[in-house]
Order: structure tokens, then C-alpha cells, then sequence
């Protein structure tokens, strides 16, 4: 990845994800009604339903209706008490300054729960900034707040009851696909002989199940980059992908292993079948396919680097059972490398606080930059100077290089949204035609949003500037808009550069090593009958800071195969601390064990640090007692190879 590439595709930084025209259509709808209801009625103020409906689109999280349906309920209460503070400030110009700062700190601060709770607080930021903008008494700014909230509930109730979304639907048939290349391949090996592994049909079967992973990994991570509030459902794609891609990599290693051999061995064939089985039913479940439970299969007893091999590959087939089982409904979950226990890794306001944390960073960095854009609009005595702070919040993002991108797209898009306006203009001279115009372009641009940013921009700039003067066909704010991007986007580079600014691509290496010692202080602290209660809370935070370096990290120049290396060891990295956890009823017996896997965490950790990949794992001991911390470390050990590569 050269720097000219990243110059160059940044411009309009397309993504290969496909367009999402049902979002966009629900969108401009949620949108687009209340505005027209609002014109034709002689009611202006519905103007704030349609901007509830529109900001709430982007506060959807995806994933479980109950983490959907609370996200959207918080963003309703948010942004109505946003709309109805910021009318009341705004009336006070200075003071506003100093209410515009903490809002923001505060609403930045949110991203210590969580991503969609993140998302949140940007869009109720922005709603105050408008508000902001709009002063007005306290009876109209109650109206206002409760028309906001109306319109997120108004946008909600399309998005959970009437008009539901299935964003997964494409990864599930990715994964799915995958499990059947992996499951006729063991189905082939398991009935033929020793020799048949090194046949050209066996290789022509490898890379074809190569291909479905790399499919897979794609559309996986394209996926998880435009949906940022996923967390059960998201994990356990991952982990059967992940089971796939390990058990890819068992059977290169059994076909190696059998070449020297004259005959299968029985017990083997067995095993492999058993495996099979476990890999179609978890395809069929993947896809949705109505199937009864299936047991996970036992790994073999036998011993020997046959059986070793075997009891890996029918251990990450039980990851694929009970992974698929989870998805299903119908189990807690896989038990080991992605059990879904995250109290290890919970993030507290405590620790964001610190001014260690990066949320704390980004919450000063927000802070300062909306109230400097705001002061800068007042003096200037601008139009809609609100647009400048707006600009800055949607630009400035917890990384430098990142804020500099979505800045250029932010930019070259608006001004080519001008010229757009400028075509439409003649067209929009009705209420009736101003509304199927931006009903078109409001659908158009969330359907674009997760290919360009700067598309969506061009976009929305007409969208939002008829709705800002709530009359049809009056373009002379589209001047006014441009120039406030530039403001705003410049304020939001300076904010980014001045505070703590870093590329990510450079850091993370550092930060996985920082996180794989801890995690192995952790263990040891375990393993020798006394867990540290510090050195869980700080491998919690490193893990807390991983997730938001992940964030920054989706926002760079990467390749697919990357993001869904690094989603991969932090999931395993949580899994660990959670069965680390667990160890302190009986560390006795997994001392030997621990001391293997202390020493490959520390292997791992020397790798990332030096940028290189990791070198093969010894054998590690697979017993029911070691299988909680043997799965994450071979998950580590895959995904940093592949990060690393």
C-alpha cells in the first residue's frame, strides 16, 4: 500500500461493499415525509421530526433487535434533551461556548460504553449544535426536543417493526459456503487414501476452499467496518470463520502428515467423518436451514502427531457446533477461544478518565474543536455557522490520518454537491417536486454511504440545504455551506493533529504486544493461586484501547484480509482474559500448560513488536482443562500471522 495510492483513493475512497438501497429507501422516507408533511401543512417545526428520523438512521447499530431497540430509545432521549438544551443555551452567545464544550466532552465520552453508544453522542452532539444555532424560548424548545425525539421514534418504528433490515444475510451465505468447501474436502480425504491428500484434486479442493475463505473474509469485514454496534451476532461470524480457516490449516497438516503413510488409518477416517458432519450442520444452521441439534463431536484418544493433528482439527469443529449452535439459539455459546464472557474486558468510566485513555484524548479533542469552530462562526457573524461546527464533528475522527481523509472526501465532496444543487435548482420550484427530488437523492446517498463518503456528501449538500431554508428552489445558502466545510474540516485537521495525532497502522503492532504481555502477567498472576486483580483491570484497558485503535484502524488505507485478522485476535484476546479468569478454582494442574503458553504469548508478543510473523506454536497440551486457553492462543497465533504477513 504506497502513500500515492492512499492520496489518490482517498479523494473518493470507494468501497467494494454492495449498495444498500432498502437503508437508503427507509431513510428517505423516516426523512423526507414529515418535510413534506411540514410544507404542505404550513407547520415549519416538523423540520425537527425529519431531522430525528434522519439522524436516527445513523444511530441504528444493527445487530439483536434488543441491542437496536435500546440504542434508538437512548438516541431518542439523547437528541430531544440535545434539541431542547441547545435552543436554550443559544440564546446566551458566550456562555454558549463554554455549554457547547462540555456537551461535547460529555457525548464524545460515551464512546467508554461502547460504539453504538459512541455513535450516539456524535449524532446528539450534532442535533445540539443546530439547536445551538436556533435559539429560541423554552416552550419552542420543548416542542422542538419532543419533534426530535418523535422522529427517531418515527424511524425506529420502521426500522424494528415495519421495515427490518437482515445486513448479515451475506455473511452467513459467505460463511456458510465455506463450511461446505472445508466439510467435501474431510469428506474426500476421510474415504480415500493416504495418497489422495497430494493429489491434484485435493490441492484444486484447497484452493477452492481458500477462495471461499477469502470471500468470506471480505465481505465479513466489509460488514463489521459499516456496522460498529455489533457484538454477540458479529462474534460468532467470526469464530466460524475462524473455525474454518483453522481447520484449513489441520488438514494441510494431516495431508503432509499422511504422505508417509501406506494405508488411513480407521480411527482416523472416523474422526474426519465426525468432523464432517459437524462442518455441514454448521453450514445448514449458517444459512438458516431448519436443522435438529447436533452434539459436538469427541476428539480421538489416540496419540502420536496423527493423533494431535486430529484432536486440533475435531477441536475446532466443536468451535464450529457450538459456535452455529449460539447462532441458532440454541446454546451460551462456544467454551473456549469465543465464549462470550466479557467481564474481563469491561470498560469503565474510571478507566476513560485517565488520561491514558484515548477516550479521554478524543473527548478533549472534540471538545476543543466545536468550541473553537463555534467561535469562530460567531465572530464571523456567518449564516448557519452551526454548518462549521457540524463539519468538525463529522470530520474529526480519533485519528489524525483518518480526520485528513474524511476532511478531503468531506471537502470534494460539498463542492461537487454545489454544482449538483445548482443543476436542480429549476426543478425544485414545488413543494411536490422539491420533495421527489430529495426523496431520490436522500435514498441514493445512504445507499452510497458505506462506498464513498465523499458521494454521500455531494449528496446530502442539496438534501440539506432546502431543508435549512424549508422553501423550495433557494440555492443561495449552497455558497455558504462550501465555505463552512472548509472551516469546518480545517478546524477539525488542526484539533487532530494538535492532540496526540498517530497513524495506527504504526501503533498497533506496539499495542498487541502491549496487550499479549499483560494478558500473560495475567496468566502467571493466575497460574501461581493469586489472579491480580490489577493486572486484569489493565489488561482490560489495553483491550478497551485495542478496540478503539481497531475503530481508527477501519478508517485507514487496509486490506480486508487485515481487518478480519485483527477482529480475530481481539475476540480470542477476550476469550483469553475471560478463561483466565476462570483458573483460579484449580491453577495447579494447568501449571505446566501454563507455563507453555506464557511462554508462546511472549513469543507472540516479540513478533508483533518487531513486526514480523510469529513463528510456529510448539504442541501445546489439549486436555478439557487446557482447551479454554489452548483455543485463544492458536487464534492469536493465526491472526497475527496473517496481520503480520
Amino acid at each position: 500500500m504506497t502513500p500515492a495510492r492512499f492520496r489518490a483513493s482517498d479523494l473518493i475512497g470507494w468501497s467494494a461493499a454492495p449498495p444498500d438501497y432498502e437503508a437508503g429507501l427507509r431513510a428517505a422516507t423516516a426523512t423526507i415525509v414529515p418535510l413534506l408533511l411540514g410544507e404542505l401543512t404550513g407547520r415549519p417545526q416538523l423540520i425537527w421530526v425529519a431531522l430525528g428520523g434522519w439522524l436516527a438512521t445513523f444511530a441504528d447499530p444493527g445487530g439483536p433487535y434488543p441491542l437496536r431497540a435500546s440504542a434508538l430509545l437512548g438516541f431518542a432521549l439523547a437528541g430531544g434533551a440535545s434539541a431542547l438544551a441547545g435552543g436554550l443555551w443559544g440564546a446566551h452567545p458566550w456562555l454558549s461556548i463554554a455549554a457547547l464544550f462540555l456537551w461535547a466532552a460529555g457525548c464524545a465520552l460515551l464512546r467508554v460504553y461502547g460504539d453504538a453508544a459512541g455513535s450516539i453522542g456524535s449524532l446528539a452532539l450534532i442535533a445540539f449544535a443546530i439547536s445551538l444555532g436556533s435559539p429560541a424560548p423554552l416552550e419552542i424548545c420543548a416542542l422542538r426536543g419532543l419533534f426530535f425525539g418523535a422522529g427517531t421514534l418515527w424511524a425506529a418504528a420502521m426500522a424494528l417493526a415495519l421495515w427490518p433490515l437482515h445486513p448479515y444475510r451475506p455473511v452467513r451465505a459467505a460463511v456458510s459456503a465455506c463450511h461446505l468447501a472445508v466439510a467435501a474436502h474431510m469428506r474426500e480425504l476421510a474415504a480415500s487414501p493416504p495418497s489422495w491428500a497430494q493429489s491434484e484434486k485435493a490441492m484444486r479442493n484447497r484452493s477452492a476452499i481458500r477462495r471461499s475463505l477469502e470471500t468470506a473474509r471480505g465481505i465479513l469485514a466489509s460488514v463489521r467496518s459499516a456496522r460498529r454496534g455489533e457484538t454477540r451476532r458479529g462474534e460468532l461470524l467470526v469464530a466460524l470463520y475462524e473455525a474454518a480457516e483453522l481447520a484449513m490449516g489441520d488438514m494441510a497438516a494431516l495431508s503432509e502428515a499422511l504422505q508417509w503413510r501406506e494405508q488411513m488409518p480407521p480411527w482416523l477416517s472416523r474422526a474426519l467423518r465426525e468432523a464432517t458432519e459437524a462442518f455441514e450442520w454448521s453450514a445448514r444452521v449458517v444459512a438458516e436451514e431448519q436443522s435438529a441439534p447436533l452434539a459436538p463431536p469427541d476428539p480421538p484418544s489416540e496419540d502420536g502427531e496423527l493423533g494431535a493433528l486430529a484432536q486440533r482439527l475435531v477441536s475446532h469443529a466443536r468451535l464450529a457446533v457450538e459456535a452455529a449452535a449460539a447462532l441458532q439459539g440454541g446454546s451460551p455459546g462456544p467454551q473456549g477461544a469465543f465464549a462470550l464472557d466479557t467481564r474481563a474486558a469491561r470498560r469503565s468510566l474510571r478507566d476513560a478518565l485517565s488520561f491514558r485513555s484515548l477516550e479521554l484524548q478524543h473527548a478533549l479533542r472534540v471538545a476543543t474543536t466545536c468550541a473553537a469552530a463555534a467561535l469562530v462562526g460567531m465572530l464571523s457573524h456567518r449564516p448557519r455557522w452551526y454548518w462549521i461546527v457540524v463539519t468538525a464533528v463529522i470530520v474529526l475522527q480519533p485519528h489524525s490520518g483518518a480526520t485528513l481523509r474524511r476532511a478531503m472526501q468531506r471537502t470534494f465532496g460539498t463542492v461537487a454537491g454545489a454544482m449538483l444543487g445548482a443543476l436542480l435548482a429549476p426543478v425544485t420550484h414545488t413543494p411536490g417536486r422539491a420533495a421527489l427530488v430529495l426523496f431520490a437523492l436522500a435514498i441514493v446517498a445512504v445507499a452510497l454511504r458505506k462506498q464513498s463518503h465523499a458521494i454521500y456528501a455531494a449528496l446530502v449538500t442539496p438534501l440539506f440545504v432546502l431543508m435549512a431554508e424549508s422553501t423550495s428552489g433557494d440555492w443561495h445558502l449552497t455558497w455558504t455551506r462550501v465555505s463552512s466545510t472548509l472551516l469546518g474540516g480545517g478546524l477539525a485537521l488542526v484539533g487532530a493533529y494538535a492532540f496526540w495525532p498517530a497513524r495506527e497502522r504504526e501503533l498497533l503492532p506496539g499495542q498487541i504486544a502491549a496487550l499479549l504481555r499483560k494478558v500473560r502477567a495475567y496468566l502467571s498472576s493466575a497460574l501461581a493461586g493469586a489472579p491480580s486483580e490489577q493486572a486484569r483491570r489493565e489488561a482490560g484497558l489495553l483491550l478497551a484501547n485495542a478496540d478503539a485503535a481497531f475503530e481508527r484502524f477501519l478508517d485507514e488505507p487496509h486490506r480486508d484480509d487485515e481487518v478480519e485478522a485483527l477482529m480475530g485476535l481481539k475476540a480470542a484476546a477476550r476469550r483469553l482474559i475471560g478463561a483466565i479468569a476462570s483458573l483460579s478454582a484449580a491453577p495447579g494442574e494447568l501449571h505446566h500448560a501454563g507455563e507453555q503458553l506464557s511462554d508462546a504469548l511472549e513469543s507472540l508478543a516479540a513478533a508483533s513488536e518487531a513486526r514480523q510473523a510469529p513463528p510456529p506454536l510448539p504442541p501445546l497440551p489439549r486436555t478439557p482443562q487446557t482447551e479454554r486457553l489452548v483455543r485463544p492462543v492458536e487464534v492469536i497465533h493465526s491472526a497475527l500471522s496473517r496481520f503480520l504477513q
